[in-house]
């Protein structure tokens, strides 16, 4: 077999290119895929499709017209979702308290033996209250509380 100067010259050239080639579609690939993966992130995060529960059926026990504090952090816009799954007293209410930039929110919902509230929040430490205003006698609630965003 004759060895041709030239062949080789353009064999190599040719290699050199294709790995060149392969090396700019690699670059070019990565920055596309992270972008993809932000961009469904970003998506998930404007359809509200995270959670994170912040209590897990914690059951709490309580003397009369007291309640319990759960204060933790919202770090994006959402809502908290409480469930009440059952209660000793018709008298259970949930309270949500925070303040961003100047709003200041604080609402409370009344959910009797069992029943779910839903409350707005913003990036921000978020307080929520489980309590009861019964006169007499106290009360044993079983709570749970999810935070979507």
């Amino acid at each position: 077999m004759i060895y041709d100067e030239r062949k080789a010259k353009f064999s190599n050239l040719t290699v050199a290119l294709i790995a060149l080639c392969v090396v700019f579609i690699v670059i070019s690939v990565v920055p596309i895929a992270e972008t993809v993966k932000t961009t469904n992130s970003c998506d998930a995060l404007t359809k509200l499709q995270f959670s994170a529960t912040w209590v897990n059926s914690q059951t709490i026990n309580q003397p009369a017209n007291v309640y319990t504090q759960y204060t933790t952090t919202a770090n994006y816009a959402g809502y908290v979702y409480v469930n009440i799954e059952a209660s000793t007293t018709n008298n259970t209410y949930v309270e949500v308290v925070w303040s961003y930039k100047g709003i200041n929110y604080d609402n409370t919902i009344s959910v009797g033996t069992d029943g779910t509230a839903v409350f707005p929040v913003l990036p921000s430490s978020v307080r929520v209250n489980v309590g009861n205003t019964n006169q007499l006698g106290g009360a044993t609630e079983t709570v749970t509380i999810t935070y979507h965003y």
